[in-house]
């Protein structure tokens, strides 16, 4: 347990985000001396920690919409103040009835903004509100007052929006494709994607990194896995068997086995009493296909994956239609079973056609689990023709087998891989002066 919290809480060497909001608020500050220390620069500061943001994607859109939300919370704090001053005729509120009517008020505006369809500009025109409604006690004239906490906001807008478009000069690689593994590469097994590992990926691909997954999962497997990644490059799955685009959700290519062959294996594991699922993509649909489901490992399989939305199960029938359309065999059974079934594959006339991966994750005691793929599915096959569809002149892996990847990742805690990805797309370079202003 000890070492758990440690995990949780070890030390990490400050984030962009961190150095950009020690900047924002420097600058803020030295043009509050500047000013001759007119204003008030908390509310500077509050608007430019608000700015400092880890995307930079339709960031002029951004600071429109905060603008607007400064002038909509700003003006309903004007009309709240000279409002209560006519009817409560006390020049500067300042009790729990106020504090009511503030509230309430900061209600009303967050209220407008979303009924004009502004509801992204709403949290900041209720700061703003509270900020002009708030600490008016003492302040005299009240249109004089607001107009000084614009003034105090815009600046603190417009220096949160610089900070977080200078850059240092990087060259930015784009004619590279990226290929990492998942699962021991991007995060630990068991584990997630971490905060700094998901801002950092997205931020990249925003820029213009080419960048991919292969992966022995199926795309409903990384959607769950990497939901929040913003994939603009299709994905490699089922260990090079297709090519999948994740926004689409459609199969750009798809390497399936000869009908004969797949009736061959079929016809083998079934003599054999070997529980196995074939997956087929049908009118661009996969589908896992499934038997009898005879023993407990599988049968507990089945169960937990049929209740994805993104996974379509079906019966295997006495129709072989779909026997063309099969991209390889899943099979989960006892390891005997599973031995024997191998050894007739392994020796069969047919065996330089297929390609076996043996998965040693998560497979029960005295279990095996075997995948059945056409010989021509590899990931080196599909990464060279997603290399040619995307102009790319050359191609770099990422993963945790030493030797199998021009990357070897040997810790997925410490973020490694989007690291070192960080370090080859946008090396630090006078070259890449015009990415200093993003």
């Amino acid at each position: 347990m000890n070492t758990a919290k440690k995990s949780r809480h070890k030390l990490f060497l400050p984030g962009q985000r961190i150095v950009r909001t020690v900047g924002a608020v420097m600058l803020c500050m030295i043009v509050y001396e500047l000013r001759g220390r007119r204003g008030m620069p908390i509310f500077a500061l509050i608007a430019a920690v608000m700015c400092i943001q880890p995307y930079t994607k339709s960031m002029m859109a951004i600071a429109r919409r905060r603008v607007i939300g400064t002038l909509i919370g700003a003006g309903w704090g004007v009309c709240t103040l000279l409002l209560e001053q006519s009817i409560r005729q006390i020049p500067d509120p300042d009790d729990m009835i106020h504090y009511l009517i503030a509230a309430l008020g900061c209600g009303i505006v967050i209220y407008f903004t979303v009924w004009l369809n502004l509801a992204e500009m709403a949290q900041f025109a209720g700061i703003v509100y509270l900020i002009v409604v708030i600490t008016q006690t003492g302040s005299g004239n009240v249109f004089l007052y607001a107009y000084h906490r614009i003034v105090d906001t815009m600046i603190g807008l417009i220096i949160g929006e610089l900070v977080n478009r200078v850059h240092l000069p990087r060259k930015h690689n784009t004619d590279i494709l990226f290929a990492s593994g998942v699962t021991n590469t991007i995060f630990e097994e068991g584990h997630k994607i971490s905060g700094y590992s998901l801002i950092e990926l997205n931020r990249l691909i925003e820029d213009g990194c080419k960048f991919t997954v292969d992966t022995l999962e199926a795309p409903a497997s990384v959607r769950e896995l990497l939901r929040d990644v913003d994939f603009r490059l299709p994905i490699i799955g089922m260990d090079g068997a297709i090519l999948y685009d994740m926004k689409e959700r459609t199969y750009l290519e798809a390497v399936m086995m000869d009908s004969d062959l797949t009736l061959k294996i079929h016809d083998l594991l079934e003599a054999d009493k070997v529980e196995f699922f074939m997956t087929t993509l049908e009118h661009h649909v996969l589908i896992y296909r499934y038997g009898e489901l005879n023993n407990d490992e599988i049968r507990d399989l089945f169960n937990r994956k049929r209740v994805s939305p993104d996974r379509n199960f079906a019966p295997r029938l006495t129709d072989v239609s779909y026997m063309n359309k099969t991209i390889y065999f899943f099979v989960l059974e006892k390891a005997e079973k599973v031995d024997r079934a191998m050894k007739e594959i392994t020796h069969a006339p047919w065996a330089d056609r297929i390609r076996i991966h043996v998965d040693e994750r998560h497979v029960p005691e005295g279990y095996r689990c075997i995948r059945i793929f056409p010989a021509e599915a590899t990931k080196e096959r599909m990464l060279a023709k997603l290399q040619e569809m995307v102009g790319a002149k050359e191609t770099v892996t990422f993963g945790s087998y030493q030797g199998r990847y021009d990357v070897y990742i040997e810790d997925a805690n410490k973020d490694l891989m989007v690291k070192e990805l960080k370090r080859r797309f946008e090396p630090i370079s006078l070259k890449g002066w015009r990415y200093i202003i993003s």
